[in-house]
């Protein structure tokens, strides 16, 4: 419980820094935040429970195309649609409009947008349509999809360990450090340099609370930790299914701080 009192100090002493700012950051104040952080980490470390089941029926509900992996499509679908939505909207206003706001509305919803397709192999299986011989070739499980390709795993094509830099060249470790740089570090930074809070006013990034980002080290962390329990192949497998979900809820934080910035700044219609 003291770590969360703590996070919560920390929290405050953030948003009321960025508050004070004159370049109009765009964070959002959370009052009370402390509930939020006792929700989030329950519904994380509840949904790795799952792992208690019956070996079966955990193996069944994180299968490719299972329902752990299909939540994980949809919350991604979700946040694209509201990040493409904003982006819309922010370009139907055109007054005071800062160019670097919709850009970021609509990468980020193309980001949105692409995870949702690589989680459902961009419905090759729904479809039933089948991988070009080109793609196929290059592909672990020869599936129509980005994160399985050779170039983007820990091995190089002849089996041999990537080494150095080489080795952070996976899709899985990208997104981590994506995730890392945006929920977890652009806000320290923020918080802490006066010159990072000008420039990126100036550039008009959406800034994330810092709420998003403990809860998604929480999640990869404990997944860490419950693998290192876990001898099981499929099991491991099944557990990192349910981190990119989590990582999916947690993404879904940020548009939808985004949705009531936007709405309490322009509550007409």
């Amino acid at each position: 419980m003291p770590p969360v009192f703590f996070l919560c100090f920390i929290e405050n002493a953030y948003i009321n820094c960025l508050q004070s700012t004159k370049y109009g950051l765009d964070v959002i104040y959370v009052r009370n935040i402390f509930p939020n952080y006792l929700i989030g980490i329950a519904v994380i470390s509840l949904s790795y429970t799952a792992v208690l089941l019956s070996e079966p029926t955990f193996l069944n509900l994180t299968k490719e195309d299972g329902i752990i992996e299909g939540m994980g499509a949809v919350l991604f679908l979700i946040s694209a649609i509201m990040s493409a939505i904003l982006f819309y909207k922010t370009l139907l206003r055109p007054k005071n409009l800062q160019l670097g706001r919709p850009l970021f509305y609509v990468f980020f919803a193309l980001a949105f947008l692409f995870s949702f397709g690589e989680e459902i192999s961009w419905g090759q299986r729904i479809l039933g349509f089948n991988t070009p011989s080109f793609i196929e070739e290059k592909n672990l499980q020869g599936e129509f999809n980005v994160h399985n390709l050779k170039f983007f795993h820990g091995v190089t094509e002849d089996g041999n360990p990537k080494f150095g830099l080489w080795a952070w060249l996976t899709m899985k470790r990208l997104l981590i450090l994506f995730c890392i740089g945006y929920l977890v570090i652009l806000p320290i930074v923020v918080f802490i340099s006066e010159p990072a809070r000008r420039i990126i006013g100036l550039v008009d990034l959406p800034i994330p609370h810092i709420f998003p980002g403990v809860i998604f080290l929480y999640t990869v962390i404990l997944a860490k930790i419950i693998k290192f329990f876990i001898e099981s192949p499929d099991l491991r497998h099944g557990i990192v299914e349910i981190m990119e979900t989590n990582i999916a809820f947690v993404w879904l934080y940020v548009p939808v701080s985004w949705w009531i910035k936007y709405w309490k700044s322009n509550p007409s219609p």
